[in-house]
């Protein structure tokens, strides 16, 4: 599913890059989740500890996964060039448990060329739950609503 670069994507990535006061609207606002979670469709769900997590490189597939991370194969679609996780397969309507995978890349002809960018599970509520970053929090967010740096591209993974 093709997933468009909106302001609000833009100013996503800006605010969870972005450590300092941030002003949006005519409300100034002093720390990341607060901001995010004023932005309708995001969630703060965890608060984690950015010490911690950098020190253990928690990024969104370790906390994902946990210890049991597989590992990544080429897309079983012929038309398109992308790494998918081992043992997953791709779903058109996802259920709770399954992987939102974010992919960056581009259009060529008839197949898309790109690359893993980030990885969320699907919620039972029809949101995704993901970690931003290693600095970053955990969400519940539209399956849409992740910083643009994540990319244009979303799939959904079921585990065989």
């Amino acid at each position: 599913m093709r997933i468009p670069i909106t302001p609000i994507r833009k100013e996503l990535t800006r605010i969870v890059d972005t450590k300092e006061e941030i002003e949006i609207s005519p409300r100034v606002f002093s720390t990341v989740p607060s901001v995010v979670t004023n932005i309708y469709g995001v969630t703060l769900l965890e608060k984690r500890n950015t010490l911690s997590d950098c020190r253990k490189k928690m990024d969104c597939v370790k906390y994902c996964f946990g210890k049991n991370m597989p590992g990544w194969v080429p897309s079983p679609n012929t038309l398109e060039v992308i790494p998918v996780f081992k043992k997953h397969f791709e779903v058109e309507n996802p259920r709770e448990g399954d992987l939102a995978i974010y992919y960056d890349g581009v259009m060529e002809k008839t197949r898309f060329i790109g690359e893993f960018t980030h990885v969320g599970r699907f919620s039972s509520n029809g949101l995704v739950i993901s970690k931003w970053g290693f600095e970053g929090d955990v969400y519940l967010h539209s399956p849409e609503l992740v910083p643009w740096e994540y990319g244009e591209m979303i799939k959904f993974f079921r585990k065989e």
